[in-house]
């Protein structure tokens, strides 16, 4: 019953989900993302991933704010390049240290590396979700339409501020238009 709130279902929704499918709708369809990455040998890799119940990560992130999902995003890399002795040791070699590995360190990366591999293509997809979206809400303007959506709401603002951003961004999509 939206009896209460009417206005509340046109504004932009600011959590991991909600831009997902309002800014990567062409990219996904029955909770399905497609998309496209640089492989090392520097070609395209078309992939596809479900988001949904079976990865943990979304469960995690999907209700919380964008900017508190791309925070936790961060440290979870982090937390994950520093638990991980495969990612220590690439990231220790690519910083031109010393390749000093001993046969039990050797063994447990081998038997971890499948783990390894999951864990990191989860988190590279949902970190290239992220930047994904960070970049289209940039060039779309979102936060700026989303603040005045707010002061909208709560009569901070009027039709002349409306009419202000709508006469600024004249590329702005009519989707947006239409909600404000």
């Amino acid at each position: 019953d939206r009896g209460v709130d009417p206005v509340a279902p046109f504004m932009h929704e600011w959590t991991y989900e909600c831009m997902c499918f309002d800014l990567l709708d062409e990219s996904i369809e029955n909770n399905i993302f497609k998309y496209t990455i640089d492989t090392n040998t520097g070609s395209e890799e078309e992939r596809e991933s479900i988001l949904g119940e079976q990865d943990p990560i979304w469960c995690e992130l999907r209700h919380k704010h964008i900017a508190e999902a791309s925070l936790l995003l961060n440290d979870k890399m982090n937390y994950f390049k520093s638990a991980n002795k495969l990612a220590k040791h690439k990231a220790n070699t690519a910083q031109g240290g010393q390749d000093d590995i001993d046969t039990s360190d050797l063994k447990q990366m081998v038997e971890s590396l499948p783990q390894y591999r999951e864990q990191l293509k989860r988190l590279s997809l949902h970190v290239h979700i992220a930047t994904k979206l960070n970049t289209l809400s940039k060039h779309m303007g979102l936060h700026e339409i989303g603040k005045l959506e707010q002061d909208l709401v709560y009569g901070n603002a009027t039709s002349k501020e409306v009419i202000k951003l709508l006469g600024a961004r004249s590329h702005m999509k009519e989707e947006d238009k239409v909600r404000l």
